[in-house]
């Protein structure tokens, strides 16, 4: 079998996300920029004004990194598979992670859609275990009922077969 994506629509979502952030981090690096600019006459305001216009550099870097570049490459990175035993999901840009849930194990699913997700026409799948839960985003609704109605079977059939032995 081979792993499914999710939708490109949670990319777009998660980047209009960050970008409401990015523009307050914006509004908050002009501040220090014209607060450290304000002591640029003082000789004592100096090592204040070197390290507000570092952290202005480093805090803007890492800000449009991770609204411009992070959410396509986290797309690119979340993937899934559901077999008649488990349940898998890869995803991670810097730390990759991979969660796995033995179907026999599940004992709740539950499909959420948030309000961003909505608005892009998303859902999530959510299964629950007695010690953890694994969630698949990014899905359509259609898919996210697909991926319910399947697990509810494969997890019907285990159990049907365990009381019969």
């Amino acid at each position: 079998m081979e792993y499914s994506g999710i939708s490109k629509k949670k990319a777009t979502a998660w980047f209009l996300g960050r970008l409401i952030g990015f523009i307050v981090t914006l509004g908050i690096c002009i501040g220090i920029y014209f607060g450290a600019h304000a002591l640029e006459g003082e000789a004592e305001g100096f090592g204040i004004l070197i390290a507000g216009y570092a952290l202005i550099a480093i805090v803007m870097l890492f800000s449009v990194i991770n609204t411009f570049i992070m959410p396509f490459l986290q797309h690119k990175e979340w993937k899934y598979i559901i077999t008649d035993d488990r349940i898998e999901v890869r995803y991670g840009v810097i730390v990759k992670m991979v969660q796995i849930v033995p179907q026999c194990r599940i004992q709740h699913i539950t499909m959420a859609r948030m309000i961003i997700d909505r608005l892009f026409g998303l859902a999530s799948v959510t299964v629950t275990t007695a010690s953890s839960n694994v969630t698949i985003i990014g899905l359509t609704p259609a898919q996210a009922e697909a991926i319910i109605e399947k697990v509810n079977t494969n997890v019907n059939y285990l159990v049907n077969e365990e009381a019969s032995q």
